[in-house]
């Protein structure tokens, strides 16, 4: 009884939260991608619930999520995918505890109200923990790819500062000829267009440093900054040396994914090997039966 009221009472108050939401938040969700996030039609429902609290966002986990967030959509939309990502925890959280009561209501599982509200901590708390662990993955994918890209944008850079471009149009021209979608190159197109829409260079190759957080585009945009204020005869041979730092790293990082491709492997191998000595073994068997 105490399930069935409390599955009747989620739904209508979802509902309800629902109904009042959504046109307030339509501009907002309109924008969002569908693969990031596949119930993006109910997260009115945690925007609300969010706005309806006054969450300030000052915790420590907070700020942890906003350091992840900040890399992926950048600083002047941090906060709005902060909030986002909050409402997606909630929505999720609303649908988890609908699955785990319709799940007790259809099997018929007799539980006591303390024991149903402790599955349903444990489901919700689940979920939110689940929910930041992808987001840390994805992050961790994005820097994957601009650590493995940097070392031939570098390369590529050197050759045409070389050649006797400045930075910038060596910038500009690596963006126009590359349609590559890789996350280092999108936020170099955006470093880019910062730039000739008049903002600051210092400032738009630190905020691209900040974006990309990694070491060694903190130090490429640390050399940068420097030949900007006062000027180097020797920027190309920096460049080369740290292209050559980076083809290492490069290196390393494809030979520790490959150990870890190598690894993966390793189950699906064994299941083959005792499917196949299950295979031969069971006419021996079956011979030996029949004897």
């Amino acid at each position: 009884m105490f399930t069935k009221g409390l599955l009747f009472v989620t739904v209508t108050v979802f509902i309800i939260l629902l109904l009042a939401s959504k046109k307030k938040y339509r501009c907002i969700i309109d924008q969002l991608d569908k693969k990031d996030y596949p119930i993006k039609y109910f997260l009115p429902v945690g925007m609300y619930m969010l706005d309806g609290l006054k969450y300030k966002y000052l915790t420590r986990l907070d700020l942890e999520l906003m350091i992840l967030v900040n890399q992926i959509y950048g600083i002047k939309n941090a906060k709005n995918y902060l909030k986002i990502f909050w409402a997606n925890v909630l929505t999720m959280q609303f649908f988890t505890v609908v699955i785990v009561l319709l799940y007790i209501v259809a099997a018929k599982l007799e539980y006591s109200a303390v024991t149903t509200v402790v599955i349903l901590l444990i489901a919700i708390t689940l979920i939110a923990y689940l929910l930041y662990r992808e987001l840390d993955a994805r992050v961790k994918r994005r820097q994957l790819l601009i650590r493995l890209d940097f070392a031939d944008l570098l390369s590529k850079l050197a050759l045409l500062i070389n050649a006797g471009m400045t930075i910038s149009r060596a910038m500009n021209k690596i963006v126009a000829d590359n349609a590559c979608i890789r996350p280092l190159y999108k936020e170099l197109k955006l470093t880019m267009a910062e730039i000739n829409t008049g903002k600051s260079e210092f400032e738009a190759y630190e905020d691209f440093g900040k974006r990309c957080r990694s070491p060694e585009i903190f130090k490429f945009v640390s050399i940068v900054l420097q030949n900007l204020r006062r000027g180097s005869t020797e920027l190309v041979a920096i460049l080369r040396l740290q292209v050559n730092e980076c083809w290492l790293i490069r290196k390393s990082i494809a030979k520790q994914l490959a150990e870890e491709a190598s690894s993966k492997l390793l189950f699906p191998m064994m299941m083959m090997f005792l499917a196949i000595i299950f295979i031969v073994m069971t006419p021996a068997i079956l011979s030996m039966m029949t004897m």
